[in-house]
This record gives structure tokens, sequence and C-alpha cells, in this order.
């Protein structure tokens, strides 16, 4: 006569059939899931457009761009010079037809003038003005650094600049 299974073994082989078929199974869902992010990556690589960027860019020319993509990632390759006039365009608008983007460049930069001066201003001077052009367009109160106007950095649009005051 056989002897059946004592009770701790039938146990020890039902946790072992279970913990394969919940490794079996965990297997078959991955395997699914990287098929599925797979296809959706095809997919995506398939559809691909030309956009073609000039005007006031580093690298002006034509990218290839997945449909769909927002124009400030597209700019971000073409690098926009510093007096590019993004104002004019909507950069989180996503680009889904073949295009051409001609980003214009700024003809007037406003700048907001604070801090030691008579009087806060804001003034609308040519594009490429230096903080030094400034000089004959604000008055400085007594305690300012006249030192500051004598800068000659390129101002930026919507700039605001802080005349410092005088080290004693």
């Amino acid at each position: 006569m056989k002897e059946s299974l004592q009770t701790s073994e039938w146990i020890f082989f039902i946790l072992i059939v279970a913990l394969l078929t919940v490794v079996f199974t965990v297997s078959k869902i991955t395997s699914c899931r990287s098929l599925e992010l797979l296809d959706q990556k095809r997919r995506r690589e398939e559809v691909q457009i030309a956009i073609a960027v000039s005007g006031c860019v580093k690298r002006p020319g034509t990218y290839k761009i997945v449909q769909g993509q927002p124009l400030s990632e597209l700019l971000y390759k073409a690098r926009p010079k510093p007096l590019a006039d993004l104002s004019q365009l909507d950069l989180n608008g996503s680009l889904e037809e073949p295009c051409s983007i001609h980003v214009q460049q700024l003809e007037m930069v406003e700048v907001r003038v604070e801090g030691c001066v008579k009087e806060n201003l804001s003034l609308e001077v040519a594009a490429g003005s230096r903080i030094s052009d400034l000089k004959g367009r604000i008055e400085l109160s007594a305690d300012a650094d006249k030192g500051f106007l004598r800068r000659r950095r390129i101002l930026k649009n919507h700039e605001v600049l802080v005349v410092p005051k005088k080290r004693n």
C-alpha cells in the first residue's frame, strides 16, 4: 500500500505550484506591456514632419520633429538669439503639419529703471542698446552710483534696471 504525502508536504507542493503560476502570469503581463510601449513608440516615430526655421535664430534650417511636438521644443533646438521676438509665437502650441517659421528680431526693447533715480521710468529704446546709452534719458538722485551708467551690457526686453546707491 502506498503512503500518502503528509500535510506539510502537500502545503509545500501547493505553494510551489502557486509561486510558479504567479511568476508565469507576471512575465506574461510584463511582456504584453512592453510590446504595447514599443508599438506606441513606433507609431510616434512614424509620424514625423519637417519644419523650416529661419530669422533671428543661431541654427536656422529644416528640422524633422514628431507630429504634435510643442513649438518651444523646436525653438530650443534652433537656439533663438537674445533679440528674437518670441512674443508673436504660441510657444505651447503643437506642430501638426509641415510649415516654415520665421522668428522676427525685436526693433525696440522696453526697460524699467528704478532705484536711485528721481523718477521711476519705463523706456523704449532701440534693440541692441546698452545701459550706457541711457545716460541722457534718466535723472539720477544725489546718492546714486554714477558708475552704473558706464556699463556696456546690452539691454534685454522687459528688463528692470535697479540703479544702486553709492558705496561709502
